[in-house]
Parts: structure tokens; C-alpha cells; sequence
């Protein structure tokens, strides 16, 4: 099983402008086939003179109806002749001769071109010589207001579209927002499979370093924080919140990125302000639910009491002003998020240290508490019992968990499972 023959075309990296092909199976040449032979020969021409596309980009990742999107893709390589057309569905669009190994095309979707998911798939593929020698694929998605399950939490407990349910979902990151190998369908394939094993929710985390342009690096200063938010982001976002609602998968945005919280009234406006932005942006959407920061670093302030007795009124001092400060913080932004959708249910994705008091001492501006646990499930009592709330109608809920040391080692670069660690 597995292809005859593969080609790959390397475009950057350390392999740029090399060829490579590849064999699944070598019996086919051991005897006279004229059939084979053909195929052979045509995969050394292609090798000898190697063209592809590369980099098939949309200027606009989500649209309404009368918009228009901009369409471009790159050809490696030298084919005199060569022509470029755009397709969507099997109807071609736009067929353009390449210009410096560029060729672009406008074009305006329709809603007819759309998937019942609302993803219009655009095509772009190479002819050189009258042959379609490769093809790229890409999407874009035609917003129409559609909404996910409703996420609702009351009574200590969670249901979705009003019925109470025990449901996990999964994390991914910041990458979402900046790799080009991320496109709408991608997110309607990896959605799709998530709808089918049953998870329930798609947690996406460090999204404040996409408030403006800054390539991807992290933003921890909340004055970066700029409403509205740029062009780009908001269209991927209105996708993937589309994406997921047609999919029957809920959205759960973490708001900021290891930003710090110890912060006065002036710079926690900006946090207030892009909280509130997304969430008013969503309200119609049931199926958005909030998480104010991915493990807000309890240990900023030790200093206050590191190495002092409890019985140290400067100690214990430092420890009372850095829960107040954890409290403020918290609850501007959850109550943010509230100005800008009412229903919406938000929480904090806390660190799972035991020391880590200031998440015990105040709820406010949450709806339900959150804790992340990487290590054993003999621990795993203690540190739920930490953020048990359910006497404040604020119940725990498990983010984050799995073993430290494979977690550890993924941090690291490494790969596998060192089962007898974990």
C-alpha cells in the first residue's frame, strides 16, 4: 500500500530548491512495463526540472456576502509558459500567465460555492506545457451568523444546549493565528474529527500576541493590547468560532498571554477593553466561552515573603496585597467580559501549585474555578479540593492534566512516552 512514486519539492529550509522522489514500490521496475517505464521516465523529467507552488495565500480568511477576497500563490522554479488557474469547485474562475513566479486573482464567493459549513474552497493549479503539474488548496469562510452549542453553567454545573453534561475537550495554540500551513481547512478537518470522538470544546491559547502585527512573538505588556484588534485576527477568529459551531464544537478563548496582574486601574483598561471587545463580538454565540489567562505565575511577588516566618507583618503584609492585586485583576476583566456578553461563562486557568493562594481567597468575576494538573491522580484530590467553590455556586472544573515528565519533555523538543516516568 502507499503511493508508486512521490515527488517532493523543497521550497525553503535547508533542503530549498533540492528534489527528492521516493518509491513505495521498487518490484514495479524489476521487469519490462511500458506502463511503468512511462511513469519513471516522466517523475526524472519532473526531477530534472523540478516546479511546484508554494505559498497559496488568501488576503482575507473570513468574508460576508459582497466582499471580496484577494487570492495569490508562488511557483518554484523555471517553466517558460507556465499559466496559473483558479478554481472554485470544478469551475475555474481565473486563469493567469505568471508574472516573476507570481500570479493573483480577485474574486467575490458566493453563497452557492459555499459548503453547508459555510467554507468556500478555492484551488489554484499549475499547467505547464498543457499538463496540471501540481495544485494547492485553500479556504475561506462565508460568515452567516452561526452559532454553537450553548455552553451555559448554573447550579454547579455545566449543560450544553440545556441539558447538564460531563465533557472534555482540547487545547491548541497561538500557532492558529500565525502559521501559514493553518487555513480554514485545516480547522474544518481537525473540528470535524474532534465532533466526531466527542470533544466538545476547542480551547485556543496565547492569542493576545495577535492583537497587532508583531510575527508571533509574545506580547506580555498589556499596553500592546490595541481595540480594535487587526484586521487578520479578527477574520481568523469570526472563522474558527464559524468553523466550530457548524461542527457542534464549543470555543474556549484564553484572553491574554502570561501577562502580569499586578497592575493598576490605567493598565488594566487595555485588558478591559479586549475582553470586553471579544466578548461583545461573540454574544449572539453560545457556544464562546472565556478563560481570562493561561496560569497567571503565582510567585511573581514571593519576594514579599520568601524566607520570612508567617509571623513577619511584612511578610504577611506582601502576601494580603498580592491577593488583592490577583482579585482586582481577576474580576475587572471577568466582569469585562460580562459587560460585553451577560451569559458568557468565564474562569482563569490556574497552576496547579499548592502555594498558589491568591486563587482560593477570591471568585469574583468567575463563573466556575479552573485548574490545570500535570502528575499523578493521587494528587489530584488535594488540588481540586484547593478550588472547590461549589458553596458559592462556582464549581471546579478540570483544564490542563497529564503526566509531568512527557509534558516536561515535549517542552523540551522531546518526543515519545517514557511510560515508567509518567
Amino acid at each position: 500500500r502507499g503511493p508508486v512514486l512521490s515527488l517532493v519539492f523543497n521550497h525553503d529550509g535547508p533542503y530549498a530548491k533540492s528534489a527528492w522522489a521516493f518509491c513505495g514500490h521498487p518490484e514495479l521496475f524489476e521487469k519490462a512495463d511500458p506502463d511503468a517505464d512511462r511513469l519513471f521516465v516522466e517523475v526524472c523529467r519532473r526531477l530534472l526540472s523540478p516546479v511546484c507552488l508554494t505559498a497559496l495565500q488568501t488576503d482575507k480568511t473570513s468574508v460576508r456576502l459582497g466582499e471580496s477576497v484577494e487570492m495569490s500563490v508562488r511557483m518554484q522554479g523555471s517553466a517558460p509558459g507556465a499559466v496559473c488557474r483558479f478554481l472554485i469547485g470544478g469551475d475555474e474562475i481565473s486563469r493567469v500567465a505568471l508574472s516573476d513566479g507570481v500570479a493573483c486573482c480577485r474574486f467575490s464567493p458566493r453563497a452557492n460555492q459555499a459548503s453547508d459549513k459555510g467554507i468556500v474552497e478555492v484551488r489554484a493549479e499549475l499547467v505547464v506545457g498543457g499538463k496540471t503539474v501540481d495544485c494547492r488548496r485553500t479556504g475561506v469562510v462565508l460568515l452567516g451568523g452561526r452559532r454553537g452549542p450553548a455552553f451555559c453553567f448554573a447550579d454547579n454545573m455545566f449543560s450544553i444546549d440545556g441539558r447538564r453534561r460531563f465533557f472534555g475537550g482540547m487545547n491548541t495554540t497561538g500557532m492558529i493565528w500565525h502559521s501559514a500551513n493553518e487555513d480554514p481547512l485545516v480547522w474544518e478537518r481537525d473540528l470535524s474529527d474532534m465532533a466526531d470522538y466527542g470533544m466538545k470544546f476547542l480551547r485556543l491559547l496565547h492569542f493576545s500576541p495577535f492583537a497587532q502585527d508583531r510575527k508571533g512573538k509574545s506580547i506580555n505588556d498589556p499596553k500592546f493590547l490595541v481595540v480594535p484588534p487587526m484586521e487578520k485576527t479578527v477574520r481568523q477568529t469570526d472563522a474558527l468560532t464559524e468553523i466550530a459551531a457548524a461542527n457542534g464544537v464549543g470555543v474556549f478563548l484564553t484572553l491574554h498571554d502570561w501577562m502580569p496582574w499586578e497592575l493598576e486601574p490605567e493598565e488594566l483598561r487595555p485588558q478591559e477593553d479586549w475582553a470586553r471587545f471579544w466578548a461583545d463580538r461573540y454574544r449572539s454565540n453560545p457556544g464562546v466561552f472565556y478563560d481570562i489567562q493561561n496560569e497567571p505565575d503565582p510567585n511573581r511577588w514571593k519576594k514579599f515573603s520568601e524566607g520570612k516566618s508567617w509571623r513577619d507583618l511584612g511578610a504577611r503584609d506582601g502576601e494580603r496585597k498580592r491577593a488583592a492585586y490577583f482579585a482586582r485583576w481577576q474580576k475587572a476583566n471577568g466582569d469585562a467580559v460580562h459587560q460585553g456578553c451577560p451569559q458568557a461563562a468565564v474562569t482563569v486557568g490556574n497552576l496547579q501549585t499548592l502555594d498558589a493562594i491568591e486563587k482560593q481567597l477570591s471568585t469574583d468575576g468567575l463563573d466556575f474555578l479552573n485548574v490545570h494538573h500535570y502528575g499523578g491522580a493521587a494528587d489530584l484530590r488535594s488540588v481540586v479540593k484547593l478550588i472547590d467553590r461549589r458553596f458559592e455556586g462556582k464549581g471546579f472544573s478540570l483544564g490542563e492534566f497529564g503526566a509531568t515528565v512527557a509534558h516536561d519533555a515535549r517542552g523540551r523538543g522531546k518526543t515519545g512516552d517514557p511510560s515508567e516516568d509518567s
